[in-house]
């Protein structure tokens, strides 16, 4: 096993929940600090947490998230719609960090320089139930998605995501490194569909791909 450790952040929702398959993927290889937040004192202990965590480590954020902030946990208990906003972001500082939630890619490029963030991996809208299509840039561009093409959309994301870990861990990748492991895998997932027919790569599971691949962002404040 490698003597890298992953940070996962994941708030209780259980819209997320597919989320799990990628980090049971990840802790068969690499040593997981697995930080689950379900209540209002998991969420105000994180805070102090978040700075015993290496700087050099990677941390993951798996949850829903807007362009001016991340969403805490969401149970039949406790909800927390608005856990890092603006400038909270700051509890990165000096880290890095892949936030995989909605419109992170906006939320980094708004507030990445002044929280001093070490590098940042965003991502822009990612359709993983229905109400991410009502809230779309373009919703007409995906009036025709199916529950059928989400499940699909799912299944992909955890499939690039627990491939480009392993090869981040067990390769000795950077960030950077990682981040392209991402997007190539995203793009042969395309070309596949490309392969088996031209007309798939233009349905709704290979925009959706296009969308997600095109949308991401690297961020590092040495460049």
């Amino acid at each position: 096993m490698s003597k890298r450790t992953i940070h996962i952040i994941h708030p209780e929702d259980s819209s997320t929940d597919f989320l799990n398959l990628i980090t049971e993927y990840i802790k068969e290889f690499s040593k997981i600090n697995l930080i689950k937040l379900k209540t209002q004192e998991d969420h105000s202990i994180f805070f102090e947490l978040i700075h015993t965590i290496d700087k050099n480590e990677l941390i993951l954020f798996f949850g829903h998230g807007t362009s001016t902030g991340l969403s805490g946990a969401v149970t039949k208990d406790y909800e927390n719609h608005e856990f890092i906003t603006e400038k909270q972001l700051k509890i990165f500082s000096e880290k890095n960090v892949m936030i995989l939630s909605c419109r992170s890619n906006q939320y980094l490029k708004s507030y990445f320089k002044e929280c001093n963030i070490q590098s940042a991996i965003g991502f822009p809208n990612l359709i993983t139930d229905y109400e991410e299509i009502e809230h779309h840039d373009d919703p007409e561009r995906l009036n025709d998605v199916s529950a059928k093409d989400i499940e699909l959309f799912k299944e992909a994301i955890i499939d690039v995501m627990k491939f480009s870990l392993e090869d981040y861990v067990m390769g000795n990748l950077s960030i950077i490194q990682f981040y392209n492991r991402i997007k190539l895998r995203i793009n042969k997932k395309i070309i596949n569909l490309y392969n088996e027919s031209p007309n798939k790569g233009k349905l709704p599971l290979g925009k959706m791909l296009n969308d997600m691949v095109d949308g991401m962002i690297f961020l590092n404040k040495n460049h």
